[in-house]
C-alpha cells in the first residue's frame, strides 16, 4: 500500500494555489450566467431587433392560423359523429364478407367432392356402356358367324366427298335404279353404328330409314368428317332386349342426344311441323331416367360387292377432279365443259362436308359436346346420301 508523505511545509503553497483556482472558476461561472441571460432574453427565430409592426403582423397570421385549425378540429368532430351509420354499416359489411368467404370455401368443397363422385361415376358409366357393347357384339356374333367375303389382309381405302351430290348423281345407272345404296352420316346427324370392320356383322341403334327383314342395301358410313367406307352388302333386323343401356345413352355427346329427342318427338307432328321444347325435353327426360331405350337392329352382312368398291372410288376421284378444275380461277365454263365432257354430268352443289371434332360413329365413340336443346335443334337431317331405291318400313 503506498504511503503519502505529509508535509506541512507544504500548506500555505496549496491554499493559495487552490484559492486563485476558485477565483478563477467563480468568474467563469458568472461569465455564462450572462450569456445565458443573454439567450433567453433574445427574441426566437432570429427576431432580435425585428420592428415592433413586423411582431403584430406575424402574431396575427398566427391568430388566424390557430382559428382556421380550431374550426377544422370542430367539423372533424362533427363530421366523426355523423360517421357513426357508416361506420356501423361498414362493419356489417366486412361481416357479410367474411361470412360470404367462409361459405364460397365450404361451397368450394362440396364441389371439388362432387366433381370427383362425377367422375367417378361417368368412369362407372363407361366401363357399363363397354361392357354392354361387348355383351351386345357376342350376341351377334353368336347370331352371325364371322364372314370371308373378303380377305384378312384386304385394305379398305375410304372415299373422300367433298361433294356428295355431284357424286351421287355421277353414279352409273345400275347403282341409281336397281342397286339398293344406303349411306349413313356420322353422328350427331344419326346414332352410332357398331360394325368391327368392312364385311363383318354388327349392329346400329335406331336408323334412319329401315328396310323390310328381307331387303338386303349396300351401306356407306361416314367415319372421320367427308371420308365414307362401302361396308358391304347387309340386311337388318330388330334384337329384342338388347336395347341401348342407360349407361351407354350417357356415353353420347349432346348433340347427338339432342337430334334424336327431336327425331323421336317429330312422330307425332304433323309433316314440316318442328316439335315443341317441351316435347323434346319430354323425351329426354324419359331417355334420360331409362324410362325409355333407344332400339337396337342387328346387322348381317351377306356379301362385299368389290365392283361397286371400285367404282365408288372411281366416280369420287373424277368428282374430285372435276371439281378442282371448276375451282380454277380464270378458266372459261366451255373450257370446264371440254374438261369434264368425257365423264358423265353433275349437279354443281356446295361442299356438304363442314369440319366437326368427332370421332367415327363406326367405333358409337363420343364427339364435342352441345348442352342446348330447342327448336332449333338438329332436325332428322337426312343423310346427306342417302338410300336410294330402299323401301321404307315404319319404325
Amino acid at each position: 500500500m503506498p504511503v503519502i508523505p505529509i508535509d506541512a511545509s507544504l500548506a500555505p503553497e496549496v491554499v493559495e494555489f487552490w484559492g486563485k483556482r476558485y477565483r478563477e472558476v467563480k468568474e467563469e461561472l458568472e461569465e455564462l450566467k450572462a450569456t445565458c441571460s443573454a439567450k433567453e432574453n433574445r427574441a426566437p427565430n432570429g427576431l432580435e431587433g425585428c420592428p415592433p409592426a413586423r411582431l403584430e403582423g406575424l402574431l396575427t397570421q398566427l391568430d388566424v392560423h390557430l382559428t382556421s385549425l380550431r374550426k377544422k378540429d370542430r367539423s372533424t368532430m362533427v363530421t366523426k359523429k355523423d360517421d357513426g351509420p357508416l361506420r356501423d354499416a361498414l362493419t356489417a359489411a366486412l361481416k357479410e364478407r367474411d361470412d360470404l368467404r367462409f361459405r364460397n370455401s365450404a361451397l368450394e368443397a362440396d364441389r371439388a367432392a362432387l366433381t370427383s363422385q362425377v367422375q367417378a361415376f361417368m368412369i362407372q358409366a363407361a366401363a357399363l356402356a363397354t361392357e354392354a357393347c361387348n355383351s351386345r357384339m357376342n350376341a351377334v356374333h353368336k347370331q352371325f358367324p364371322p364372314t370371308t367375303f373378303v380377305d384378312k389382309d384386304f385394305q379398305v381405302s375410304p372415299l373422300t366427298l367433298t361433294e356428295p351430290e355431284a357424286f351421287m348423281h355421277s353414279l352409273p345407272s345400275q347403282y341409281t335404279s336397281g342397286t339398293r345404296l344406303y349411306f349413313l352420316p356420322r353422328p350427331p346427324a344419326c346414332m352410332p353404328l357398331h360394325v368391327p370392320r368392312s364385311a363383318q356383322p354388327g349392329y346400329w341403334f335406331y336408323p334412319v330409314l329401315l328396310a323390310p327383314g328381307d331387303t338386303h342395301f349396300e351401306l356407306i358410313v361416314e367415319g372421320s368428317p367427308g371420308q365414307w367406307t362401302y361396308l358391304g352388302r347387309y340386311v337388318t333386323a330388330g334384337m329384342p332386349g338388347q336395347e341401348m343401356k342407360l349407361s351407354e345413352w350417357m356415353m353420347l355427346d349432346e348433340r347427338t342426344k339432342q337430334a334424336h329427342c327431336h327425331r323421336i318427338a317429330s312422330h307425332a307432328m304433323e309433316h314440316g311441323q318442328t316439335p315443341t321444347i317441351p316435347a323434346q325435353l319430354e323425351v329426354r327426360r324419359r331417355y334420360d331416367t331409362g324410362e325409355w331405350n333407344v332400339p337396337c337392329y342387328s346387322l348381317q352382312c351377306i356379301g362385299y360387292d368389290l365392283t361397286l368398291y371400285n367404282t365408288l372410288h372411281e366416280v369420287a376421284q373424277a368428282t374430285s377432279r372435276r371439281g378442282s378444275i371448276v375451282s380454277e380461277p380464270g378458266m372459261r365454263q366451255d373450257e370446264v365443259s371440254r374438261e369434264t365432257s368425257s365423264t358423265p354430268s353433275t349437279v354443281d352443289v356446295p361442299e356438304a362436308v363442314r369440319k366437326r371434332k368427332m370421332q367415327s360413329p363406326m367405333m358409337g365413340e363420343n364427339m364435342e359436346a352441345d348442352s342446348s336443346l330447342s327448336t332449333n335443334a338438329p332436325t332428322m337431317k337426312k343423310p346427306r346420301l342417302i338410300l336410294r331405291d330402299l323401301p321404307v318400313q315404319d319404325q
